[in-house]
């Protein structure tokens, strides 16, 4: 699998498959060391994220995901690791893909408001 499995450009605009890549994850997890081999690809596809801005570190005008009293929204190792969406349906379609099941309630907030 490569970056471009779940992420596609369409009128300059990047567009995630959020549920394709948490599909991805589960047959990963399945098949023995998961986080080991997950781990490589979500990093790159985050720092891939980041370049096309559908990700960001900066709180100022982006979008989490709370539940628990917890950051929910996708989080590289070593510091400047919190990420934040750009876009608000892109934190929406992340927290579908990944959390839909998961209690307590994960929400979506201004980043801002969580620091």
């Amino acid at each position: 699998m490569t970056l471009t499995d779940f992420v596609s450009e369409q009128d300059g605009k990047a567009n995630v498959d959020w549920k394709k890549l948490k599909r991805f994850r589960n047959r990963i997890f399945r098949e023995g060391d998961g986080e080991k081999s997950f781990q490589p690809i979500f990093e790159q596809l985050l720092d891939y994220l980041t370049a096309k801005n559908i990700l960001t570190y900066s709180s100022e005008t982006s979008w989490t995901l709370t539940g628990g009293g917890f950051d929910m929204s996708p989080k590289k190792p070593a510091p400047n690791s919190q990420l934040y969406f750009v876009r608000r349906e892109d934190a929406q379609a992340y927290k579908d893909a990944f959390y839909e099941h998961i209690l307590p309630q994960v929400s979506i907030k201004p980043a801002r408001e969580t620091i």
